[in-house]
């Protein structure tokens, strides 16, 4: 995701918002100075830039869309294969589990979402994950809702 932001009179930026496979946000800043502005780029200039700037919308719809576009294993997943996830597949589902909870969003609802399964089977890989030692086997109270 890029956009455009305004930081003080003269000064602009572009971020450019990404995520890994595993998960991580990536953020990328490039300030455009404006040539007859005499002031130019000051710590000032960089203190006044939040993380709200940085991030984007901080909403749930923002992190829910941002995980959801999130690239799948090389495989793919398949609600009718009964083939064996590899490591590297259950430990993207235990990274997206993750990060969902980071967020504050139902995992098991984003992991549908993001691998395009039903409910049954997600839950069976969250289970393989856990199994694995990739995910805790404590629960919140309270489930979050989007």
């Amino acid at each position: 995701m890029k956009k455009n932001i305004n930081i003080l009179e003269g000064i602009d930026a572009e971020v450019e918002i990404t995520s890994t496979p595993h998960g991580q946000i990536v953020t990328s800043l490039t300030l455009i100075v404006d040539p007859d502005n005499p002031t130019g780029v000051t710590t000032k200039t960089l203190r006044s830039i939040t993380s709200k700037h940085l991030t984007g919308d901080d909403s749930k719809e923002s992190a829910l869309e941002q995980i959801i576009r999130l690239p799948l294993p090389s495989k793919g997943f398949s609600s009718r294969s009964r083939r064996r996830l590899t490591d590297e597949e259950i430990s993207s589902i235990a990274n997206v589990y993750r990060l969902a909870m980071k967020n504050n969003l139902p995992p098991t609802k984003v992991l549908t979402l993001w691998l395009k399964l039903p409910k049954p089977t997600v839950s069976r890989y969250i289970k393989m994950a856990r199994r694995r030692g990739l995910l805790s086997n404590t629960y919140r109270s309270g489930r979050p809702s989007i």
